[in-house]
């Protein structure tokens, strides 16, 4: 315990000069990755019945001990942790106000300080909770004992049934930081900012008694200058002048220094950070953010990492909202309950707009609990300008009894929806089809955006059918976007299951990454299709188009790059001819602009576009092939040879048509093809039988690296791709990108074997290439459930979409829907070599 002495004695000399401030003293650690020990012992399940070690914050699941249990699971594990923490105080902290305060506990925790029982027992697992414990501490070198015992149920049953019986992993433990606040006896406890778009600015400041009085610095975070002074008591109110706003684009923030007085003398500094903008919602409209319309590109989040469960960290949050700032979301959904409070920091300072929710997956909390914990949610989270709009619940989870509340603790009177419902001139309905998004735009009841959308499974939904989407979205004047399901795969590591991760079959949360962040196809899909810059190409010309809400494509940088693809292909990778930085474009949110092709070095093969915001991030990168698929053919066929004569009696058509082969001169055979097609197709074209045990990797010159499908072709990238084998499972297996799949733009492919050796191209524009068949989840849904042809490699000129977890292929917009044609000739070529 000397360690910990010597720690606040220090910060306290440090801080003497500022006794005024407000102090945090660490008991646990601070985050999943910097954790203290504690004694522990829990009652029931693995390593149980004993005393012994374990770190805090932590669920103790992944710790070694208890049950591991799903929310679907019954009955769930009834166990108790009980923990012990032995600490020191210094006496230059006697006569101060000291709480006692606890970030997370789930679920029911009661807490004792040297025998003494520190105050009521805490119900709830995701909020803060305190206990004022300045009347029970030894000072000086005496010791303090922490005793708390944690329930992973609740005795009230209202709180596990909307907390535990829910869709996700629950877990027992103290997950969030525990700490001491000291503050002078006379404080300020919390303040409450309304601070506008125009430089208004008003404050409740909760303080005990109506003698003292307040003055308020305001600083700008960014310069560290003061800019303003105000002065009130309880309440401050007052104009900043020539504020810099906040928004997802232009994230500024700024803080409020506040400093309590009585007379002259100084009791309490205060400080809180902000940020200046304006909300509106408007009926039959949307969300309009200082006065510029908002479509909500969302994502919804779990906090979760596999090793930790819901114990996170400031680093962990960085990492989760870059993942989904690089994806070009502007918006989180808290799924489904309130995160840490760092992870709202992060929100803050990077720019997110955020949905915070109270908990309640689809049972409500009994009324006196919601009004408790909407209260602690709402006074930690109030000054966070990342939030939009607040969430009463999820899925009928919704005790309608609070509805006031919001507005009550609130000053900015922020929107509360009730997602899954129609609540307030707000249509949140979840996994709506195409067909009944059109509906209900086309009635323009209410502003619609649905608060869950295009559920993830395996390799199905996140970006499939997202561009047919968000076309009809746009489109429409009472859309507010939508929040995809969800951000990552939801596995935990199983210590009783040799560390394996398990994902509880198809039930967790299936994500656009992995557990530990790998990134899927739809990653890039998302990215493309929620760009803020989209460019056509136009024969000699880009056409530019500026999707920002704030920002002018004069403070982006664009940089063209031609490329060269390896001469012989398949020799070596691509050769980068040259860089250069477009001229500055000129186009205001909502504008488009025309911009020249620069003259292309003729012995370019392709043309890379990127393009970067003012924070130098990449928004999205576009390729244009200049050699045609006829010339790439003949470069291969012609600077390389081989006489693979067994293929002929490997290939055939998936639909009746005609084969005619041609030998080379060159030991190449030639193929053409013909057939006909009349009515729906998922696939149709050439398909060959090859032993995919003796395949290493191939290297491919197509759209890639990831495999598509049909309502999936946005996000990759044409070039020359060096893929290894791997027999990767989307969303059960996380090896990416994946080996086996569907390829767009395919022009050739050399496969690397330990048998009969293959090379196959195409002079043809417009083919797919099937690279063997991916295996099927071994707990799947119908709906993703794509077909491929018999055969293990395809040449087609058509290929099937995928749908979602509750919604078939089909029924996800026009490019969901199967090829159709009409007594239509497709004729084909494909060389075979070595």
């Amino acid at each position: 315990m000397r360690h910990i002495l010597l720690t606040l004695a220090a910060i306290l000399a440090v801080s003497s000069l500022q006794a005024q401030e407000s102090e945090r003293f660490y008991l646990s650690g601070t985050d999943k990755d910097h954790t203290r020990t504690w004694d522990f012992y829990c009652t029931g399940g693995a390593n149980s019945g004993q005393w012994t070690k374990i770190e805090v914050p932590s669920c103790w699941e992944l710790q070694g001990f208890g049950t591991y249990n799903y929310g679907h699971d019954r009955p769930h594990a009834d166990e108790q942790g009980k923990y012990r923490y032995t600490f020191q105080v210094p006496r230059s902290m006697k006569g101060k106000s000291i709480y006692l305060v606890f970030d997370g506990s789930m679920t029911d925790t009661e807490v004792w300080v040297n025998g003494q029982s520190a105050g009521e027992k805490h119900q709830g697992a995701f909020y803060p909770f305190r206990y004022d414990i300045s009347k029970m501490l030894n000072y000086d070198s005496k010791d303090n004992l922490l005793e708390v015992t944690v329930s992973k149920e609740s005795s009230n049953e209202t709180i596990n049934r909307a907390e535990r019986q829910a869709d996700y992993w629950i877990f027992g433990g103290i997950f969030r930081p525990v700490y001491l606040l000291a503050v002078p006896q006379q404080h300020i406890d919390r303040v409450a900012i309304d601070a506008r778009a125009d430089g208004s600015f008003s404050m409740h400041v909760a303080i005990d008694g109506k003698t003292y009085t307040t003055e308020t610095d305001i600083v700008d975070l960014e310069t560290g200058q003061k800019i303003a002074t105000l002065k009130g008591d309880t309440t401050v109110n007052g104009h900043v002048n020539n504020v810099k706003q906040w928004s997802p684009e232009t994230p500024h923030r700024y803080e409020a220094v506040v400093k309590l007085t009585k007379g002259r003398k100084p009791l309490h500094v205060y400080r809180q950070r902000f940020g200046f903008r304006t909300i509106e919602f408007r009926e039959r409209d949307g969300f309009y953010l200082n006065g510029q319309r908002v479509m909500f590109k969302g994502v919804c989040r779990h906090t979760f990492w596999p090793e930790s469960g819901r114990a996170s960290s400031p680093a962990l949050a960085i990492e989760d909202v870059n993942l989904i700032k690089d994806m070009n979301m502007n918006a989180v959904r808290m799924s489904h309950y309130p995160p840490d409070e760092y992870f709202l920091d992060v929100c803050d300072s990077l720019g997110l707009f955020v949905i915070d929710e109270l908990a309640g997956w689809q049972k409500q909390y009994e009324t006196s609990v919601a009004r408790r914990l909407v209260r602690a949610m709402i006074e930690r989270d109030v000054n966070h300008p990342s939030i939009m709009i607040w969430a009463n619940s999820n899925e009928g989870g919704f005790n309608k009894d609070i509805r006031p509340d919001y507005a009550m603790l609130d000053p900015q009177k922020r929107k509360v929806v009730e997602p899954w419902s129609r609540y307030d001139g707000i249509d949140t309905h979840h996994y709506p089809n195409y067909n009944a998004v059109r509906e209900k735009l086309e009635k323009q009841e209410a502003v619609f955006m649905p608060t869950e959308m295009i559920h993830g499974l395996f390799d199905g939904g996140h970006g499939a059918s997202l561009d047919d989407y968000w076309q009809l979205m746009q489109s429409s004047p009472t859309s507010a976007g939508g929040f995809l399901w969800n951000l990552a795969d939801e596995g935990v590591v199983r210590h009783d299951k040799r560390d394996s991760i398990d994902c509880d079959a198809l039930h967790a949360p299936d994500g656009i990454v992995g557990p530990h962040h790998e990134k899927e196809g739809s990653f890039y899909t998302i990215k493309s299709v929620w760009s803020p810059i989209q460019i056509v190409h136009k024969g000699n010309e880009l056409e530019v188009s500026n999707h920002y809400m704030f920002t002018n494509l004069n403070q982006c940088r664009f940089e063209y790059e031609e490329v060269r693809l390896p001469n012989p292909l398949f020799s070596m990778t691509e050769e980068h001819t040259s860089k250069t930085q477009l001229k500055t474009m000129d186009a205001a949110p909502g504008q488009k602009c025309i911009i020249p092709m620069p003259q292309a070095n003729p012995t370019a093969d392709m043309v890379v576009l990127r393009a970067y915001d003012h924070t130098n991030r990449l928004v999205d990168t576009w390729t244009w092939r200049l050699t045609n698929t006829e010339q790439v053919a003949q470069r291969i066929v012609k600077n390389q040879t081989g006489s693979p004569s067994w293929v002929k009696d490997h290939v055939r058509l998936t639909v009746p048509g005609t084969l005619n082969w041609t030998e080379l001169g060159n030991g190449w055979l030639k193929l053409d093809f013909e057939y006909m097609l009349n009515g729906d197709y998922d696939f149709a074209g050439l398909t060959i039988d090859y032993p995919e045990k003796q395949v290493d990797g191939a290297v491919l010159v197509a759209d890639g690296p990831y495999h598509t499908w049909k309502n999936r072709l946005r996000g990759n990238q044409f070039g020359q791709w060096d893929k290894k084998y791997n027999n990767t499972v989307t969303g059960q297996s996380w090896d990416y990108p994946e080996f086996k799949g569907y390829y767009s733009d395919f022009q050739a492919v050399k496969l690397k074997t330990r048998g009969e050796q293959l090379t196959i191209v195409t002079p043809t524009e417009g083919f797919y290439l099937h690279l063997f068949t991916p295996e099927l989840p071994v707990h799947r849904s119908n709906n993703v459930e794509p077909p491929f042809p018999d055969g293990n490699i395809s040449i087609l000129n058509c290929i099937p979409a995928i749908g979602t977890k509750f919604s078939r292929a089909d029924q996800g917009g026009p490019q969901s829907h199967k090829a159709h044609f009409d007594n239509q000739t497709i004729r084909g070529t494909v060389y075979f070599g070595k």
